[in-house]
């Protein structure tokens, strides 16, 4: 995302303070609404392509062959280093889960976890 849609969603995703308010809908329901897009190969072999101009060490990236990378919103809060937007996203969202959590446990008669 390039700016100035990026400053635009951030602001939009740190305006959030209850989670549970965020409309959501199901995936057959965004794509006859039209939003939803699968990008194609194009577009992939485009961004890879960008991606490459922009290596500094192909030795690295090389040695890297095999590494494989699992993001979720814990690891951005434990190793994001970015003006703080992601560990406020997600501070946000591990927050909304653990009230989720506490709420779901209590309908259900267990005890909530801390």
């Amino acid at each position: 995302m390039t700016a100035p849609l990026d400053k635009e969603i951030l602001d939009e995703v740190n305006a959030v303070t209850d989670y549970a308010t965020v409309k959501t809908m199901s995936h057959d329901d965004a794509v006859a609404a039209g939003l939803y897009h699968t990008i194609g190969k194009e577009i992939d072999d485009q961004y890879m392509a960008t991606i490459q101009a922009l290596v500094l060490d192909h030795d690295s990236i090389a040695k890297a062959a095999g590494l494989k990378i699992v993001y979720t919103p814990c690891t951005a809060q434990e190793t994001c280093r970015c003006a703080g937007s992601c560990r406020s996203w997600a501070s946000g969202m591990s927050s909304w889960y653990r009230s989720r959590r506490s709420r779901m446990e209590a309908s259900h008669g267990e005890e909530p976890q801390s």
